[in-house]
């Protein structure tokens, strides 16, 4: 899984593995976890989103499987 780093008041950091299409989340008080079944343009517009909390709460959180 590769990480990058993310200007979020909420978020740290996202990976992604395109193979497994699992989606991984370093929140900025250091708790993390993966939401699988996420699939790659989805993953693509929450990076380039204006704000990433706001397009994890609205698209991304309760919509996949968290582990």
């Amino acid at each position: 899984m590769e990480w990058i780093n993310v200007s979020s008041s909420a978020i740290r950091q996202i990976g992604y593995d395109k193979s497994t299409q699992m989606l991984g989340i370093v929140f900025d008080g250091g708790n993390s976890g993966q939401y699988s079944g996420v699939p790659i343009d989805v993953y693509n517009e929450f990076i380039k989103a204006p704000s990433i909390g706001k397009y994890f709460n609205q698209f991304i959180k309760d919509k996949y499987s968290f582990n």
